[in-house]
């Protein structure tokens, strides 16, 4: 990703920016750590928060005038927190620790601060800090200009004003009270660098709060004495310093999910609150923060952040030289479904950053292919010779229609396709031509931009080749991928087809009231035909919806999306089965993914096919017919194929056996599972022996009379355990990985064991 390209994204994410209340107040309290404190009952953590920022705390506690409680996004639900009363509570209670502060480096400038009230000695303090010799004049005898009147109003007294004035005793501030300056030039123009008049409203920081402001008088010493620095070091005044004062924060918090909450203290102007009343005002703060993506996603939840620095990780990782990149596993634990770009007020849809990670990793090479080898493997196997179809409708020259039924409702249902093309050219006139194949999705999550655009090349030919007809998709991801890939091509979903020739769907479920809810794929997120007509078939036949939150636009992704139920197993469960728990009514889905994720996470669940083609079911009923090994996918698109052929057009499905697939295995119903949980096909087990056999490259173990053998077609290296009798393998091991033996290994087991 190019530096702007990242900032753009940055800009988008509000999560890092302070809340109102400490945006709002010029010397930027960080009122919500304060608050956590108060509401942990940590007192002094709170007080050592409060006075980072203020340099006279028992004074700013009793008489600032608060212009964060003004803004508290509590007020729009039960009114303000109490914030002056909760600071004056951590000076009550907590343990005030005295500041230390010293010189970061002493020069030999001299510098004059007219005015001993709090924007003066505010600004002497700095400066001091800054290495400066500061001296203050003030005409009265003690310092604290005005504010010494406030004592008569029962809030301030003398010694808590004397109290935070001895902050200045450690330092060597030089302070020379009952000393009016009444001409700066002619009294200190000659002896001093610099000259603060605190009591000149020509500030160089304009006071947004009025002359009475005791925390806007604290900013203007403290913005006044930065000037005076730069302005004797000679840099700008004003570079950097947008945000230096009070300011509108661009935090978006959404208040709507949270409750009402109204304070249950109610303390006369004079009084404080008692530990027990902090507390319990202190936790009616809804601490402000976006997080909106973060609350709705699993993977971004997981990952402990929030995307403003997932970007920036990203970025990172693929633009380094050396070094590890752990973005690998946060760009595949995403399923690219974009529900974050629609939930964030500024549109920041982590899919395109992960994508644009997963391209950038993949083209410098940093991205192992053996991560995607198996999905990337099934699509080429559903675009090869053993699936891929290209057909006109029997007895036709020309197709107005193509059905792109998509490889995996080949895979998981393939008598569905069959039916659906079947109902296709009965009730479409113009001719309805046939294309099995993969859009080519798998490639294009993987970041394999190259095979991406070949596959999509390749799709496009085809449709060229058919002439261009209107295309019928049965899977949403087909649908997104051709529209984004292929100019002027025009899509229909099967859904919608079925809609229109009014469709019959199988009666309502058995012995129970036909109450159900859509989950609704997330590549037709934007695609409202799509949800119309699910929805229409549904009802026609009675059905009663009861819609999630989540839904249409803003569905939630199955965790199929991004192939991260390849990538990343456990948090693809966690993501299933977390929608599957957002309603107790048995789900339709028109994605046949979907329904497998759902199905084997035991989520009761149908396809819309299956309501169209199956045999009514009882509410709560796991479905198990989407349950099938990746073994019997690859079985079940060649034994479509073949049946299409045959049945319709009359053909036998020509196709040249691989020598392996004659080999004869035997395998538990354990080890397929564990050959399906570690991704490995029978075809790959029989290719193991094969070559095994082959070569005479195998270890053998006397003491059970069983084979080792390995083999390496592809990135991914494949071992098995085995023994024969007669022409049956039987097999106990499996397992795969991606590392090379090293050969002098291989060549020492070979003479330990007897071949």
């Amino acid at each position: 990703m190019k530096r702007p390209e990242i900032r753009e994204y940055e800009d988008k994410c509000t999560q890092n920016y302070a809340p109102a209340c400490i945006t709002s107040c010029p010397m930027h309290v960080d009122v919500k750590t304060m608050i956590r404190y108060i509401e942990k009952d940590d007192f002094t953590g709170a007080v050592n928060c409060f006075q980072k920022n203020i340099p006279f705390p028992r004074i700013v506690s009793r008489i600032c005038d608060h212009p964060c409680q003004l803004v508290c996004k509590r007020e729009e639900i039960g009114g303000s927190i109490l914030i002056s009363k909760l600071e004056r509570a951590c000076i009550e209670f907590g343990e005030l620790k005295k500041k230390k502060i010293k010189p970061i480096k002493k020069t030999n400038k001299k510098i004059a601060i007219v005015g001993g009230g709090l924007s003066g000695l505010t600004a002497a303090l700095f400066l001091y800090e800054k290495g400066y010799q500061v001296t203050v004049f003030e005409k009265e005898g003690k310092l604290g200009g005005r504010i010494r009147s406030r004592v008569k109003d029962g809030l301030l007294s003398e010694e808590l004003m004397d109290a935070d004035f001895k902050l200045l005793d450690d330092t060597d501030i030089q302070l020379r009270c009952n000393c009016q300056i009444t001409d700066i030039e002619e009294q200190l123009g000659e002896i001093f660098d610099g000259i603060y008049d605190s009591r000149s409203k020509d500030l160089l920081i304009e006071s947004g709060y009025g002359e009475d402001s005791i925390i806007q008088k604290i900013c203007d010493g403290r913005s006044s004495a930065i000037s005076l620095d730069r302005q004797i070091k000679g840099v700008s005044l004003t570079e950097g310093r947008e945000n230096e004062v009070a300011y509108k924060t661009e935090l978006y918090v959404n208040i709507g999910q949270i409750e009402p909450r109204a304070t249950t203290v109610t303390p006369r102007l004079l009084d404080g609150l008692t530990e027990a009343e902090a507390i319990k005002e202190a936790e009616r703060c809804i601490q402000c923060e976006c997080m909106e993506c973060v609350k709705q996603c699993k993977f971004l939840e997981t990952e402990g952040s929030y995307p403003k620095k997932y970007v920036r990780e990203i970025a990172n990782n693929v633009n380094i030289m050396m070094g590890i990149r752990k973005s690998k596993n946060m760009v595949n634990s995403c399923t690219l479904c974009g529900l974050c770009g629609e939930i964030c007020p500024n549109g920041l849809n982590m899919a395109d950053v992960c994508m644009s990670g997963k391209v950038g990793l993949a083209e410098k090479n940093h991205m192992p292919e053996a991560i995607h080898d198996f999905p990337v493997n099934d699509m080429l196997f559903a675009n090869s010779n053993y699936f891929k179809l290209l057909r006109h409708q029997v007895g036709m020259e020309e197709s107005k229609y193509i059905f792109f039924p998509g490889c995996q409702l080949g895979a998981l249902a393939p008598t569905h396709v069959l039916k659906a093309y079947q109902f296709l050219t009965e009730n479409l006139r113009g001719g309805v031509g046939l294309y099995l194949g993969c859009c080519g999705a798998p490639a294009a999550w993987s970041g394999r931009v190259d095979l991406f655009n070949q596959t999509s090349e390749e799709v496009k030919d085809n449709w060229e080749k058919a002439g261009k007809p209107i295309v019928i998709t049965a899977c949403a991801t087909c649908t997104k991928m051709f529209s984004e890939q292929i100019e002027g091509i025009q899509i229909e979903s099967l859904w919608e087809i079925y809609d229109s020739c009014g469709a019959e769907i199988q009666g309502p479920i058995a012995n129970t009231h036909p109450v159900i809810t859509v989950h609704d794929a997330c590549t037709a997120r934007h695609d409202p035909n799509v949800h119309k007509a699910v929805r229409s078939l549904l009802k026609k036949k009675g059905y009663r919806i009861e819609e999630m939150k989540y839904s249409r636009d803003m569905t939630k992704c199955c965790s199929f999306g991004g192939l991260v139920s390849f990538t990343n197993t456990s948090l693809a469960k966690e993501m299933t089965d977390t929608r599957a728990m957002e309603s107790d009514k048995d789900f339709v889905v028109y994605c046949a993914m979907c329904k497998e994720r759902f199905t084997k996470e035991a989520k009761s669940s149908r396809h819309i096919l299956d309501l169209i083609y199956d045999e009514p079911y009882k509410s709560g009923e796991r479905d198990h017919k989407y349950i099938i090994s990746y073994s019997k996918r690859h079985e079940n698109r060649i034994m479509l194929k073949r049946k299409l052929l045959k049945e319709i057009w009359g053909e036998e499905m020509e196709r040249e056996k691989e020598p392996y697939e004659d080999i004869n295995i035997k395998l538990t119903d354990e080890i397929e599972r564990i050959m399906d949980d570690r991704l490995i096909l029978v075809s790959d087990i029989k290719k193991v022996i094969y070559h095994a056999e082959d070569t005479g490259s195998k270890i053998w173990n006397p003491n059970n009379n069983h084979y080792t053998a390995k083999f390496q077609p592809g990135v991914i290296t494949y071992w098995v355990e085995y023994s024969i009798e007669g022409d049956v393998y039987t097999i106990y091991k499996a397992y795969s990985h991606r590392l090379e033996i090293n050969k002098k290994i291989e060549e020492n087991a070979h003479r330990k064991y007897r071949l």
